[in-house]
Protein backbone atom coordinates (compact mmCIF):
# COMPACT_ATOMS: atom_id res chain seq x y z
CA UNK A 1 0.00 0.00 0.00
CA UNK A 2 1.04 3.56 -0.69
CA UNK A 3 0.44 5.16 2.71
CA UNK A 4 3.27 7.46 3.72
CA UNK A 5 5.55 8.79 0.97
CA UNK A 6 7.99 11.64 1.50
CA UNK A 7 6.81 15.18 0.92
CA UNK A 8 8.73 18.06 -0.68
CA UNK A 9 10.54 18.66 2.63
CA UNK A 10 11.89 15.07 2.58
CA UNK A 11 9.63 14.10 5.52
CA UNK A 12 7.46 10.96 5.52
CA UNK A 13 3.81 11.99 5.70
CA UNK A 14 0.58 10.01 5.52
CA UNK A 15 -1.45 10.64 2.36
CA UNK A 16 -4.60 11.38 4.40
CA UNK A 17 -2.83 14.32 6.07
CA UNK A 18 -1.60 15.64 2.72
CA UNK A 19 -5.15 16.33 1.55
CA UNK A 20 -6.02 19.75 2.98
CA UNK A 21 -9.60 21.05 2.72
CA UNK A 22 -9.24 24.30 0.81
CA UNK A 23 -11.95 26.81 -0.01
CA UNK A 24 -11.19 29.46 -2.62
CA UNK A 25 -13.20 32.59 -3.27
CA UNK A 26 -14.21 31.63 -6.81
CA UNK A 27 -17.85 30.49 -6.98
CA UNK A 28 -17.29 28.62 -10.26
CA UNK A 29 -15.00 26.21 -8.36
CA UNK A 30 -17.95 25.07 -6.21
CA UNK A 31 -19.15 22.89 -9.11
CA UNK A 32 -17.03 19.74 -9.33
CA UNK A 33 -17.02 19.58 -13.16
CA UNK A 34 -15.97 23.21 -13.53
CA UNK A 35 -13.38 22.82 -10.79
CA UNK A 36 -11.82 19.76 -12.46
CA UNK A 37 -11.82 21.42 -15.89
CA UNK A 38 -10.20 24.63 -14.64
CA UNK A 39 -7.64 22.68 -12.64
CA UNK A 40 -6.67 20.64 -15.72
CA UNK A 41 -5.99 23.88 -17.60
CA UNK A 42 -4.19 25.55 -14.68
CA UNK A 43 -1.81 22.70 -13.79
CA UNK A 44 0.73 21.48 -16.35
CA UNK A 45 0.70 17.68 -16.37
CA UNK A 46 4.03 15.92 -15.80
CA UNK A 47 4.25 12.23 -16.59
CA UNK A 48 5.34 9.91 -13.80
CA UNK A 49 8.96 8.87 -14.22
CA UNK A 50 8.98 5.89 -14.51
CA UNK A 51 5.29 5.72 -15.48
CA UNK A 52 4.65 2.38 -13.78
CA UNK A 53 5.88 3.28 -10.26
CA UNK A 54 4.70 5.51 -7.44
CA UNK A 55 6.30 8.97 -7.28
CA UNK A 56 9.23 9.47 -4.91
CA UNK A 57 7.63 12.61 -3.43
CA UNK A 58 4.07 13.86 -2.86
CA UNK A 59 4.11 17.66 -2.45
CA UNK A 60 1.46 19.63 -0.61
CA UNK A 61 -1.55 20.85 -2.62
CA UNK A 62 -0.50 24.46 -1.95
CA UNK A 63 2.88 23.90 -3.58
CA UNK A 64 1.35 22.10 -6.56
CA UNK A 65 -0.90 25.15 -7.12
CA UNK A 66 2.05 27.49 -6.63
CA UNK A 67 4.30 25.56 -9.06
CA UNK A 68 1.40 25.03 -11.52
CA UNK A 69 2.67 21.59 -12.47
CA UNK A 70 2.38 18.06 -11.18
CA UNK A 71 1.79 14.40 -11.91
CA UNK A 72 -1.49 12.52 -11.60
CA UNK A 73 -1.05 12.05 -7.83
CA UNK A 74 -0.39 15.76 -7.29
CA UNK A 75 -3.38 16.82 -9.38
CA UNK A 76 -5.78 14.37 -7.74
CA UNK A 77 -4.76 15.45 -4.22
CA UNK A 78 -5.17 19.12 -5.15
CA UNK A 79 -8.60 18.46 -6.71
CA UNK A 80 -9.75 16.44 -3.68
CA UNK A 81 -8.57 19.23 -1.37
CA UNK A 82 -10.56 21.83 -3.31
CA UNK A 83 -13.69 19.67 -3.49
CA UNK A 84 -13.62 18.75 0.21
CA UNK A 85 -13.17 22.43 1.01
CA UNK A 86 -16.50 23.29 -0.59
CA UNK A 87 -18.40 20.35 0.89
CA UNK A 88 -18.03 17.41 -1.50
CA UNK A 89 -17.30 13.93 -0.18
CA UNK A 90 -14.14 13.56 -2.29
CA UNK A 91 -11.27 11.12 -1.97
CA UNK A 92 -8.33 9.80 -3.99
CA UNK A 93 -7.91 6.27 -5.24
CA UNK A 94 -5.06 4.72 -7.18
CA UNK A 95 -4.81 1.94 -9.70
CA UNK A 96 -3.17 1.02 -12.96
CA UNK A 97 -3.68 2.39 -16.46
CA UNK A 98 -2.32 1.59 -19.92
CA UNK A 99 0.82 3.46 -21.00
CA UNK A 100 -1.18 5.42 -23.62
CA UNK A 101 -3.11 7.08 -20.79
CA UNK A 102 -0.19 7.69 -18.44
CA UNK A 103 1.90 9.24 -21.22
CA UNK A 104 -0.94 11.49 -22.50
CA UNK A 105 -1.14 9.75 -25.91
Amino acid sequence: MFLYPKNECDVYKFICTTIRPTKLGFLELYNYEECAQRLSKFIQYEELDPPDEFPKCIPSPANVARWQKGDCFDMSILLASLLIGVGYDAYCVYGIAPKEITSKN
